[in-house]
């Protein structure tokens, strides 16, 4: 699910900013960043069950953005407006949409912090034991 999310954030990023915008995923980061980018992080997600085999999962984000100068507000800023608009709405690599909510943003150190929690309502069921195709009992009553 989360490589399903990552993937979406990451092709709403490109659909919005470009190629000249490199987005990393929680792991793709080994040695450095080249700015401008984005580092998609998610952020304690959680579980809550509903009715039946129904649970509802909110994954939080927290999307980094690195201006192409290092602590350029005014980029920073312009780049959070972007996001607060585009991000409502992400479609994962399935076709699913999921929706955005409490979305915010704050500027620390030189980087802008942007944060979403993407909520989905899934299925859960348990995956039935496969059936035995030949059983044969022998049974003893104890008599005679």
């Amino acid at each position: 699910m989360f490589k399903k999310m990552i993937d979406g954030i990451s092709i709403k990023l490109n659909q919005v900013f470009g190629d000249g915008y490199k987005i990393y995923g929680d792991k793709d980061v080994k040695q450095g960043l080249k700015e401008p980018c984005f580092f998609i992080a998610f952020l304690n997600p959680s579980q809550t069950k509903l009715v039946g085999s129904r649970y509802s999962r909110d994954f939080p984000v927290d999307i980094h953005f690195f201006p192409s100068v290092e602590g350029d507000f005014i980029e920073m800023m312009t780049v959070a407006e972007k996001l607060m608009v585009e991000t409502e709405i992400i479609t994962l690599t399935d076709g699913d949409m999921v929706r955005g909510f409490d979305s915010h943003f704050e500027a620390v150190d030189g980087v802008l912090h942007f944060f979403i929690t993407y909520r989905m309502t899934v299925l859960i069921t348990d995956t039935p034991a496969d059936d035995m195709e030949t059983l044969t009992i022998t049974q003893n009553t104890g008599e005679g």
